[in-house]
C-alpha cells in the first residue's frame, strides 16, 4: 500500500531540526519562519505526555530503555528519574546537545542515561535494550524506510519491547503534519520487520496548536484550511492530535 500524498503534508529537513535544539526549550529567532505562529515545534510541550505516563503506570517498561528519537531528551530524563538506564539518540547533534544539557540539569549521571548521535534509518548502536520508546519518529519516515527502521529496532531490542505512538489516518483534514498512518500499515509492516504487536490502540497527543495559531500556520504556508469541527482540545484549549499506540514484542 502507497503512502497517500496530501497538500498538508509538513517536512523539516535535519538543519532545521538543528535549529529546533539549538537551545533546551527549542526556542530561538531563527525558528520564526519554521513554526510561526508558534515560538516552538508544535511537539515540544512542556510536560510529558500522558502516552508515556500511561504506559510507565502500566509497567510496561524494562530495565533498559532505548529512546529512538529523543530529540531534547523530555522522555528520557523521565525515565532516568523513574530508575530506568537510558540510552536516547537522535540524528541532530543540537538535539543531542539539548539531551545531555537536560540531564546535567537534572543532576542524571552517564550511569543513569546517556545520549548518542545516530541515524535511524541506518543504526549503528551497541547495547542491547529491554524496551524501545518511539514517540514521534515513525510517522515521519516515508514507507520504504519504515521496515529497516523497525528492523534496526529489533535487533537492538531482540526479545523486549517497542512502545510507539504514530500519528493516525483520522486527523482532521487538511491538518498539518507528517505522514498519516494507518492500522493496516501498522500491523504489515511491523509483522515484516520482526515485531508482534500485542496491542493497538487509539489516543491523544498533545501540541502546542490551538484553533488560532493552526488557522495562521495554515495560511502562513499557504496550505489548505484544517477543518475546524474535526479538532479535539484539552482543558488548557490545545489541539490534541489523535495517534495510534502500538505495544509490540
Amino acid at each position: 500500500m502507497s503512502q497517500p500524498s496530501r497538500k498538508s503534508h509538513v517536512v523539516y529537513s535535519r538543519k532545521e531540526f538543528d535549529v529546533l535544539y539549538k537551545t533546551k526549550a527549542g526556542v530561538l529567532p531563527e525558528q520564526a519562519d519554521l513554526f510561526a505562529p508558534l515560538t516552538a515545534a508544535p511537539w515540544e510541550t512542556e510536560n510529558v505526555q500522558g502516552i508515556v505516563l500511561g504506559w510507565k503506570e502500566r509497567d510496561l517498561f524494562g530495565y533498559r530503555v532505548l529512546d529512538s528519537g529523543c530529540g531534547s531528551g523530555k522522555d528520557s530524563v523521565y525515565l532516568a528519574q523513574q530508575g530506568h538506564m537510558v540510552l536516547g539518540y537522535d540524528f541532530s547533534d543540537s538535539a543531542i546537545a539539548a539531551a545531555r544539557r537536560r540531564a546535567r540539569e537534572h543532576g542524571l549521571g552517564l550511569e543513569r542515561v546517556e545520549f548518542a548521535i545516530a541515524d535511524a534509518t541506518d543504526l549503528r548502536l551497541e547495547g542491547e535494550f529491554d524496551s524501545v520508546l518511539e514517540t514521534g519518529l515513525y510517522h515521519t519516515l516515508a514507507e520504504d524506510k519504515r521496515v529497516s527502521y523497525l528492523s534496526g529496532l529489533r535487533r537492538m531490542s531482540p526479545s523486549g519491547n517497542l512502545l510507539l505512538n504514530c500519528v493516525s489516518d483520522i486527523l482532521p483534514l487538511n491538518f498539518p503534519g507528517p505522514f498519516l498512518v494507518s492500522r493496516d500499515n501498522i500491523s504489515s509492516t511491523f509483522r515484516a520487520s520482526g515485531w508482534k504487536v500485542e496491542s493497538l490502540e487509539e489516543g491523544w497527543y498533545e501540541t502546542l496548536f490551538t484553533p488560532e495559531t493552526i488557522r495562521q500556520f495554515s495560511v502562513l504556508r499557504d496550505l489548505p484550511p484544517v477543518d475546524e469541527r474535526k479538532l479535539v482540545l484539552n482543558d488548557a484549549g490545545r489541539v490534541m492530535c489523535p495517534v495510534w499506540l502500538v505495544v509490540a514484542t
